[in-house]
C-alpha cells in the first residue's frame, strides 16, 4: 500500500509569524440554513429509491357539481327518487408517485503528522483553522446541494422571454431577456392561485394578501426596483422612498414578495445551444491554492433567481447508527460535522502519530410539491458608468 506524501501541513517557527493571524471568511447565502429546504430523516429499509405519494386535487369524472331546484315531495316517487336523489357527481383520488436516491460526499484534511507539531508554531491555533476552513467547505456544499435540488425537483423551470417558456425538466435557449416586474407579477398570480402561499411560513401582508418568498440577488433587485412603475411607486410612497438611498439589497418586502439577498445567485453562460454553469469560487487547481471568487462570475451572461417556496424539496438525512441483528457499525454523522481520525496500521501509520480530519454529507432529495416553486433564468444586465475626465 502507497502511504500518502505528508506535506509539512503546519507552518514552521522558523517563519516567526505573528501571533495577530487574520482568516479570509467565506460569502454567506439565505441558502446556507434549512428555512428553504427543510430537514427530514431518510427512511431506512425502504430500498435505495424510497417512492412517496403525493395526493393531488381533483376535480369529479364527466361533470361538475350541478344544482337542481326542487319543489315539495317532487318527483312523484316518494323517497327513492325526487328531491331525494340530486345530481351526482364524482370525484375520484388523484396522486402522484415520486422517488429519491441517497447521495453521499466526505471532506478531509490533509494528514497531519504531529512530529510536525512539535515545531509548529501556535499549533492549537492553526488546527483551529483548519478546522474552521473544513466546516466552511462542508457549509458552502450543503448551499450549492440546496440550490441545485431545488432546481432539479422544481417543475416551474422559466426563462424570460416574450411567452415565459417554462419546462419541468430543462431551461429553454430562446431570445431571453432581463428580468422585470410583470414577470414577477405573472408568477405571482400563478403560485397563489395554485396554493403554494399556503404553509410556507410568510402569511399575509397588511392587506391581507399572500406573502411569497424570493431569493435574488442585490444586482437583480436593483434591476426590479429601477423598473419605472415601481420607481414612481417607491418614490412617491410615504415610507418607502428613503429606502431609494438606502444600503444595497434595502427592499425587503416588495410587491408581495419578501426579498433574500444571494451573493452567490447562480450565473451561467450559453454556449453552443447549451448552459455552462459559471462558479462563484474558482476550483482549487493545486494543493494549498488560497479559494478565490471567480472572476468570470461577474461576467456571466444569465442569473436564477428563485420563488422559494419551503414545500418543494426536503433533504432526507440518513440516521447516525444502523444495527441489523447482532452487527453493530459505528455512528456516521452524514452533516458534515467533522471528527479527528487516528487511525494506527502497519503500513502508513504505524505510531499512530499521523491523523485528519474526515466529514461525511448525506441526504435524498424528498419531493414535495415541485409545482410551488419556480426558478427564472434571465439575462444580467451589466453595470455601467460614465467616466468624467474633465475636472474642475
Amino acid at each position: 500500500m502507497a502511504c500518502t506524501d505528508l506535506n509539512n501541513y503546519f507552518v514552521s517557527e522558523a517563519n516567526r509569524l505573528s501571533s495577530d493571524t487574520m482568516y479570509r471568511n467565506w460569502a454567506t447565502s439565505p441558502w446556507d440554513t434549512e428555512e428553504i429546504v427543510p430537514k427530514t430523516r431518510w427512511p431506512d429499509g425502504m430500498s435505495a429509491s424510497p417512492n412517496f405519494l403525493v395526493f393531488e386535487r381533483s376535480m369529479p369524472l364527466s361533470s361538475a357539481i350541478t344544482f337542481q331546484t326542487y319543489g315539495f315531495n317532487d318527483g312523484g316517487e316518494g323517497d327513492a327518487g325526487g328531491s331525494c336523489s340530486p345530481p351526482t357527481a364524482t370525484v375520484y383520488q388523484a396522486s402522484t408517485r415520486r422517488t429519491m436516491s441517497l447521495k453521499k460526499a466526505a471532506v478531509e484534511s490533509e494528514k497531519i503528522c504531529i512530529e510536525d507539531g512539535r515545531m509548529a508554531w501556535e499549533i492549537v491555533q492553526q488546527g483551529s483553522h483548519i478546522l474552521r476552513n473544513l466546516q466552511n467547505n462542508s457549509k458552502y456544499a450543503w448551499s450549492v446541494q440546496r440550490k441545485t435540488e431545488f432546481t432539479s425537483v422544481c417543475s416551474n423551470k422559466a426563462v424570460a422571454d416574450s411567452s415565459m417558456t417554462t419546462s419541468s425538466s430543462a431551461f429553454g435557449t430562446g431570445t431571453i431577456g432581463t428580468i422585470n416586474r410583470e414577470m414577477l407579477d405573472y408568477w405571482y398570480d400563478r403560485l397563489v392561485a395554485d396554493g403554494a402561499h399556503q404553509n410556507n411560513g410568510l402569511g399575509t401582508n397588511e392587506y391581507g394578501q399572500p406573502v411569497l418568498p424570493l431569493i435574488l440577488s442585490r444586482e437583480a433587485q436593483a434591476t426590479l426596483v429601477n423598473n419605472e412603475t415601481t420607481l414612481n411607486n417607491i418614490r412617491w410612497s410615504n415610507n418607502a422612498n428613503d429606502r431609494l438611498l438606502g444600503p444595497r439589497g434595502s427592499f425587503v418586502n416588495l410587491e408581495g414578495f419578501k426579498h433574500k439577498i444571494d451573493i452567490q445567485a447562480p450565473r451561467w453562460n450559453l454556449v453552443g445551444g447549451a448552459w455552462v454553469n459559471v462558479p462563484f469560487y474558482l476550483p482549487a487547481s493545486a494543493a494549498g491554492d488560497d479559494a478565490e471568487v471567480n472572476p468570470d462570475y461577474y461576467t456571466a451572461q444569465y442569473e436564477d433567481l428563485f420563488i422559494a417556496s419551503n414545500q418543494v424539496v426536503k433533504f432526507a438525512i440518513p440516521g447516525a447508527s444502523l444495527t441489523a441483528g447482532p452487527m453493530k457499525f459505528k455512528p456516521q454523522d452524514y452533516l458534515g460535522n467533522f471528527e479527528w481520525r487516528n487511525i494506527q496500521d502497519n503500513d502508513c501509520n504505524k505510531d499512530g502519530n499521523i491523523g485528519y480530519f474526515r466529514g461525511i454529507l448525506g441526504y435524498g432529495a424528498q419531493p414535495g410539491i415541485p409545482e410551488y416553486g419556480a426558478v427564472i433564468r434571465f439575462r444580467r444586465c451589466p453595470l455601467s458608468w460614465t467616466v468624467n475626465q474633465n475636472c474642475s
